[in-house]
């Protein structure tokens, strides 16, 4: 407490405000009020898993009724399923489903409506579907698809929630590689549909829920791999359009759903790889747009859906592979940002959603790769900040939406590849923590940042503990000093300079106040700078009509409390460094004493 003491009173002396007028060397400092005592955003390891130096390797995590559960390697069990809630002591094995020290590889962790579906390999049976509801008995095999130790469930598994149900894909030895259902028992999970007659694959893959059809790709021997759909029956399984017509196939891929509307890359033979659209009729499932002109296409990618505007990456040829946009329609379908002009790439990559506006990794020659922001307009693409200066990149990436503030990992200079945090400015976009002290990373390029129920669970290694689970709280702001004017006589003119300090940067929106009486007169005192620091400034100008000789004070609210407040009006917000408003008690403070300040 007394270094951080000593470091605000520092920064109060530096004078790093300007000076409105000189002051007589013999004038009072600032006078200082503390409230409270200091606290931070916490980011701290949950458990050391495998003590010591040696790693659990946390992975696959995946969020179930407000738990995280995840994949990661213990000596006595090798690689099993766990859980967290959080906590040290709520971080256990949930089973050690394969005996001994072998592991089961739980992998493709899949939520659906509650319970947790996930691959897995007992040692006996091979991988196969399992599921979980937290307990080493709720922890059981769905079924032994292809029996024996041969594998029923191969990778990608696809593993897909639609409505309560999932999808996947399996082979049970007979049918080849077909789409199956389960919902959850061994007699409710079975083959929907061979696609393929014998024992040849389909392969269906790209799974997506749109609407509660399932939509994804398969080949059926006879028309190549295009677009089918389903409804969980053998009948309602169908091939939706023969996009290119013959044993080639469309080749469809990175089905995404955006409100209802089914979007993907598809190659019908004349126009390339370009962007498509489906309802789920023949009639309806068409090209959005030739992009590239030709048979090479423009070659689409990384489709996000960004309230209702669907996101994407495309070559047109001309600018190089750089952002695009879609309503669905040709005349909507547009080059949001050339952000390298010309035919060179800034290849976006990472595309997030937080709240309405996008955020992806870019590249230009002049910055690297960094972190950007678009709400699609040319104007309204603008680089963040460039946290590694100059041409060298930070190479964000993981980037995940916790209750409207962007986490992502990227690397600097200074503390290596770490934990940061972005509202969409440059002063908020900072680093969260630099977990493992110094220039070394404690992040990997896959970290997985996974949202979980408000928090932010990921794996990270400080160097002494190896890579194991962490998590981020948001902890409130609150107000934990207040400087106030220094007693004496104010004149017309003279200003009067509050300063609130929280526990962490805040950030601010509109114009605040504080409310002092002058007399009988309440004075608003209005904010004036210090968004995304710890500390806000708030100033008055005397005025002519202002007088007090019995001495000023704040205006206390509740009235009689001994407190006050940071007033927000209409259209202002004070937010935390997570994203969060400051709740009104968390704006509250006793009201410091200010009799001894009197005016004209």
């Amino acid at each position: 407490m007394r270094l951080w003491w000593n470091r605000l009173w520092q920064r109060l002396t530096k004078n790093s405000e300007p000076k409105k007028r000189s002051r007589p060397s013999n004038t009072t400092p600032l006078r200082l009020e503390l409230l409270e005592d200091r606290s931070v955003p916490a980011t701290f390891l949950v458990r050391d898993i495998v003590v010591g130096t040696a790693s659990s390797s946390p992975q696959m995590l995946a969020e179930v009724n407000g738990t995280v559960y995840f994949s990661a390697f213990h000596p006595s069990f090798g690689v099993e399923l766990w859980r967290s809630d959080g906590t040290s002591s709520g971080t256990v094995l949930v089973r050690d489903i394969r005996p001994g020290t072998a592991g089961s590889y739980p992998s493709v962790l899949t939520n659906v409506n509650g319970t947790l579906f996930f691959r897995a390999n007992d040692g006996t049976r091979g991988f196969e579907l399992w599921r979980s509801t937290g307990s080493s008995t709720g922890t059981v095999l769905v079924r032994d698809i292809r029996l024996g130790s041969a594998d029923g469930i191969p990778l990608p598994a696809w593993l897909t929630n639609v409505n309560g149900t999932l999808f996947f894909r399996a082979t049970n030895g007979t049918h080849g590689v077909e789409l199956w259902k389960s919902n959850g028992t061994s007699t409710g999970t079975m083959l929907v549909k061979d696609i393929r007659p014998g024992s040849a694959d389909s392969s269906p893959s790209q799974l997506v829920n749109v609407s509660g059809t399932l939509f994804f790709r398969a080949d059926d021997g006879s028309v190549g791999p295009e677009l089918w759909k389903s409804n969980g029956s053998s009948a309602g399984t169908v091939l939706v359009k023969d996009i290119q017509a013959g044993a080639p196939g469309s080749a469809i891929h990175y089905l995404t759903n955006v409100n209802g509307t089914l979007f993907f890359l598809a190659n019908d033979g004349a126009a390339g790889s370009e962007l498509w659209r489906s309802n789920g009729t023949a009639a309806n499932t068409m090209m959005v747009k030739d992009i590239r002109s030709g048979l090479l296409g423009s070659g689409i990618r990384s489709l996000t859906n960004v309230s209702g505007t669907l996101f994407f990456t495309a070559n047109d040829g001309t600018h190089g592979r750089e952002l695009w946009r879609s309503d669905g329609t040709a005349a909507g379908t547009l080059l949001v940002a050339d952000l390298v002009a010309g035919n060179g790439n800034s290849s976006p990559q990472s595309l997030a959603n937080v709240n309405g506006t996008l955020f992806f990794a870019a590249s230009d020659p002049a910055a690297g790769t960094e972190l950007w922001k678009s709400n699609g307009t040319a104007s309204t693409t603008v680089l963040v900040k460039d946290i590694n200066p100059g041409a060298f990149s930070s190479s964000p990436t993981n980037l995940v939406n916790v209750n409207g503030t962007l986490y992502f990992a990227a690397f600097a200079p200074t503390s290596g590849r770490e934990l940061w945090r972005s509202h969409g400015t440059p002063s908020g976009t900072t680093l969260v923590k630099d977990i493992r002290v110094g220039s070394d990373d404690s992040l990997s390029l896959q970290a997985w940042l996974t949202n979980v129920a408000g928090n932010l669970f990921f794996q990270a290694n400080n160097g002494t503990r190896g890579t194991e689970l962490w998590r981020h709280v948001a902890q409130p702001a609150k107000v934990v000093q207040v400087s106030v004017p220094p007693n004496g006589h104010r004149v017309t003119g003279n200003v009067l300079t509050f300063q609130v300090f929280f526990n962490q940067p805040v950030f601010v929106t509109g114009t605040p106040y504080l409310q002092i009486i002058i007399g009988s007169t309440v004075r608003n005192v209005p904010y004036i700078t210090g968004s995304g620091t710890q500390r806000l400034v708030f100033r008055y100008t005397i005025v002519s009509n202002d007088h007090d000789t019995n001495g000023i004070a704040f205006r206390q609210y509740p009235s009689g409390s001994g407190k006050t407040t940071i007033f927000r009006p209409s259209g202002s917000t004070i937010k935390d460094a997570d994203g969060v408003s400051v709740t009104t008690s968390n704006l509250s403070f006793v009201a410091p004493n200010l009799s001894g300040i009197t005016v004209n």
